[in-house]
């Protein structure tokens, strides 16, 4: 019989405009149920209620093993057929968001007594109205719960920008009180920005966008900042393009990127590709073709289009599109009375050059050259 993990963690503020936050916190769990002795390596609760304010959550075990409260992962295990319930004394409740460990569930494997629930990732958020809602586990279903945050009937926590909603780092979900502009979108990645930065939204949207597309304001999410990279997961309320702008990449040279400029959609015009390495003077970045854009060369000098991501904290360049070649050798016709140039295989213009490899211009035609 397979088991199934509850950890139940942190219930926490949505910063409601007139409603209290309520907080369970299973590193507490003895403040809100006495029987459970948070110093013993586990204990069997048969029924687990916890009760703090205007907010009760009753969980029962399930199948026919007891359920068991676990120190290790402050968790709560119980089996195929468990039911989980949540009870509002007050105020109805419209949201309650699941975040997970490990172990998460989706939609099709549990089922609510009302509302809707609906998965992302290791993010699950029913939406509804009610002042009781009972989630009944799926069959099999292995879930472990990292915090249950409820939000009474009131209006969610907005952020004016881009900037703002990354500096409240908020784990509960935000809405944007203004547009955001569409740079990328491929499967689940999508990259946009506004006048104070730029933002991956990661997750299952129900809308396709095009570069310049505007989102309306509404959307909502929460943040993650995964490995350095700055992300709002579980996307909702990401409506239909209301119009559409002329969105330019912004054109950066190498030596001026840094891990701030994060998730921006940017131009970078002459710079030697060497395998997974981009060159430009003596900086250097690396290169990923994350969304398998075809015809991405190993070697030469291109202008690439493309956006700028963090992973584990060391920025890295995501093409977008097939690049184009700056100095690329061609059969362009020569104009001999042109002046004969040389640069390195950084691009930097070398007046003598002397032993070694370099690329020729001259007029319409570029070549690379050994001079010995």
């Amino acid at each position: 019989m397979k088991k199934f993990l509850l950890s139940l963690f942190a219930v926490m503020c949505l910063g409601f405009m007139a409603n209290a936050e309520t907080t369970f916190d299973f590193t507490k769990a003895n403040e809100y149920n006495s029987a459970i002795d948070i110093t013993s390596a586990s204990v069997k609760v048969t029924n687990l209620t916890l009760t703090n304010g205007d907010f009760t959550i009753t969980a029962t075990k399930g199948s026919s093993t007891d359920a068991m409260w676990y120190k290790s992962n402050f968790s709560y295990r119980v089996y195929k057929g468990a039911t989980m319930t949540i009870k509002s004394a007050s105020e109805d409740m419209t949201e309650i968001v699941f975040n997970c460990g490990n172990n998460y569930f989706t939609a099709a494997n549990a089922t609510p007594s009302t509302g809707t629930l609906t998965a992302s990732g290791a993010t699950t958020t029913w939406t509804g109205n009610t002042k009781e809602l009972t989630i009944t586990i799926g069959s099999k279903q292995n879930m472990q719960f990292t915090s249950i945050i409820i939000n009474p009937s009131g209006e969610m926590k907005k952020v004016e920008n881009i900037a703002e909603f990354i500096a409240e780092a908020s784990t509960t979900p935000v809405e944007f009180a203004n547009p955001l502009n569409v740079y990328y979108q491929n499967g689940a990645n999508l990259y946009v920005g506004d006048a104070t930065g730029a933002l991956l939204v990661y997750g299952d949207l129900d809308q396709t966008y095009t570069t310049g597309d505007v989102i309306p304001a509404g959307a909502q999410g929460t943040f993650k900042n995964y490995n350095g990279c700055y992300e709002l997961l579980s996307p909702s309320n990401f409506g239909a393009a209301t119009t559409t702008t002329t969105i330019e990449p912004k054109v950066m040279a190498l030596a001026d990127i840094t891990t701030a400029d994060q998730n921006e959609y940017v131009k970078l015009n002459g710079v030697t590709i060497d395998n997974t390495t981009l060159t430009q003077g003596e900086s250097t970045l690396v290169l990923y073709n994350k969304f398998a854009i075809e015809n991405i060369p190993t070697e030469g000098v291109y202008d690439l289009v493309g956006v700028l991501t963090v992973f584990s904290n060391k920025i890295q360049f995501y093409p977008t599109e097939a690049p184009k070649a700056t100095s690329a050798i061609t059969d362009i016709t020569i104009d001999e009375n042109a002046p004969v140039e040389y640069f390195n295989l950084q691009g930097i213009r070398v007046d003598n050059p002397e032993n070694g490899l370099y690329i020729r211009r001259q007029g319409n035609k570029v070549s690379k050259v050994l001079i010995k």
